[in-house]
């Protein structure tokens, strides 16, 4: 068995933490290299973005291609992307298309706008590596939109979002915190596998949770309920 050297002293102790210090101040700070941004005007004269070139790591989003506002991110624009480990919103982003990140697996920190009022399907699934995820408007949340983004620790739910879709968070095991400020429904395995979420409250705003919604969720220890008129599906809660 190997030993362990403890200092002996205060002045050690000091010097040790002056060492682990001068580590951290020695360590590089994380460079970006951008990603060239593909952009096309739509017939109304606004933009959206559709896909990219080149192999960098961050994608910026313009507020205005060509003049036209940016409002949208187009479906599967940035699908499969390996290389993508952030993406900086300028642009007030009006709806995330279908699959628009899907697979981005080195993907970590989004912050999505409050402009955004969707989410699209599939839009996030699989980012494995997405830890820090901020939704900062009242955005619907598609099927499967952050399925199996096994790192996000942190789930809120905007007050003035109507619906999480079925699968929404299904299978996001890293996840230790859920608050729920509104949502009219909750479809069906939105947070099924999610075996991090200890306590859950559903506010009066939420009308409808879907079958199998919590479905293994098996570190649930508390849920509370401020309407009793709430509607909950099937085996919502089963192996919880």
């Amino acid at each position: 068995m190997s030993e362990t050297t403890v200092p002996e002293t205060d002045e050690e102790e000091k010097v040790a933490d002056k060492i682990s210090e001068e580590e951290k101040d020695t360590r590089p700070e994380k460079e970006y290299v951008e990603l060239t941004v593909e952009y096309t005007v739509l017939p109304d004269g606004e933009a959206e973005v559709t896909g990219y070139s080149g192999k960098g790591n961050r994608a910026t989003i313009d507020s205005k291609y060509e003049g036209n506002r940016v409002i949208r991110i187009a479906e599967s624009a940035f699908e499969d992307c390996s290389t993508l480990e952030a993406v900086l919103f300028w642009a007030d982003i009006e709806e995330i298309g279908d699959s628009a990140f899907k697979n981005c697996t080195a993907l970590e920190e989004v912050d999505i706008p409050g402009e955004t009022n969707y989410i699209g399907a599939h839009a996030f699934e699989n980012c494995a590596a997405l830890t820090h995820l901020i939704i900062w408007g009242n955005s619907d949340i598609g099927d499967y939109a952050f399925a199996s983004c096994h790192n996000i620790e942190e789930i809120s739910i905007s007050g003035k979002t109507k619906s999480v879709g079925a699968h929404a968070f299904e299978n996001c095991t890293g996840a230790t915190s859920l608050i729920i400020w509104g949502a009219e429904s909750i479809g069906d395995y939105a947070f099924a596998g999610c075996i991090g979420i200890q306590e859950v409250d559903f506010p009066h705003n939420v009308i409808s949770v879907g079958a199998h919604a919590f479905d293994g969720c098996t570190g649930l220890t508390s849920v509370m309920v401020w309407d009793d008129d709430t509607e909950f599906g099937k085996n919502a809660f089963l192996d919880s």
